[in-house]
């Protein structure tokens, strides 16, 4: 059917962002979205403009779920959702900016579906994104988690449970708090690793945990974490934790044993991957 066909697209194209290969999946994931109805501002001007408006419709809204789910949510609707969803996650590592934007219209859409698991998903990734703002966002990062806490709680599945881990984690490392953020997202990278589906999650966790071990100085565990993932990462073509394990990882380790070649070696095979 056309919009499962549509749904099949939006899946590649979310697989091909959030594994590096961007040219491909950006293409894709246009299609998809044109045909769901969702804008894509082409301009930065006009995706400054459709964040705010998006971040201020949330504001006016609220989080709020005044419908539960049904047979009545359209498959278009639904489709709506997961496409924002999937290029807010796939530009969030490559175009923070439309990645955000994408993000909050997958969190507005997604409420009105009233579809919980959607919702979650979507609120959680919005405090991720905001919890960028460090101190100057607490206040709005905490009502939200306060939020996802209780979904997640209602909710009790292994998917809620690791994308709470995940949002929580992300706020004490952008207020620079390393050993807290070292606990909890510890915790999410082990949740995100052994739940079926959150692969990309598993990653971005990981980027994030490394470079909190970076700032503790915690290059032993550091040195265990980053080769496994390296050849994770490897066997899987996936061009985006490569480049972010190298850069991170790899370099950081190659500096603390005073080997400036290597380092090099692996920024330029970071680098090689990107061109």
């Amino acid at each position: 059917e056309p919009t499962q066909a549509l749904d099949e697209k939006r899946r590649a194209a979310e697989q091909l962002l959030r594994s590096g290969h961007h040219e491909r999946g950006t293409a894709l994931v246009r299609e998809v979205l044109f045909a769901a109805g969702v804008t894509y501002p082409e301009s930065p001007l006009s995706l400054v403009f459709s964040l705010l408006r998006a971040r201020i419709a949330l504001a006016l809204r609220g989080l709020r779920v005044t419908q539960q789910a049904s047979d009545g949510v359209t498959a278009l609707l639904a489709l709506r959702v997961d496409a924002a969803r999937s290029a807010g996650s796939g530009f969030s590592m490559s175009d923070n900016l439309r990645g955000a934007y994408f993000q909050s219209l997958a969190l507005l859409h997604a409420l009105a579906t009233g579809d919980l698991h959607r919702i979650h998903y979507a609120l959680c990734m919005e405090i991720c994104f905001l919890s960028t703002g460090a101190g100057k966002a607490r206040k709005k990062t905490d009502v939200r988690l306060a939020v996802a806490s209780q979904w997640a709680e209602r909710l009790g599945t292994s998917e809620a449970k690791a994308m709470l881990q995940v949002a929580r984690g992300y706020c004490p490392y952008f207020r620079g708090q390393w050993s807290e953020a070292k606990a909890i997202l510890s915790e999410a990278e082990r949740l995100t690793r052994v739940t079926v589906g959150l692969t990309f999650e598993n990653n971005a966790t990981r980027y994030t945990l490394y470079r909190a071990l970076v700032f503790r100085g915690d290059l032993v565990e550091l040195r265990e974490r980053s080769e496994v993932a390296l050849r994770d990462a490897l066997e899987r073509g996936d061009v985006l934790s490569q480049v972010n394990f190298r850069s991170i990882a790899m370099a950081f380790l190659a500096l603390a044993d005073d080997d400036l070649d290597r380092c090099r070696d692996e920024l330029a095979s970071a680098g090689k991957l990107l061109t």
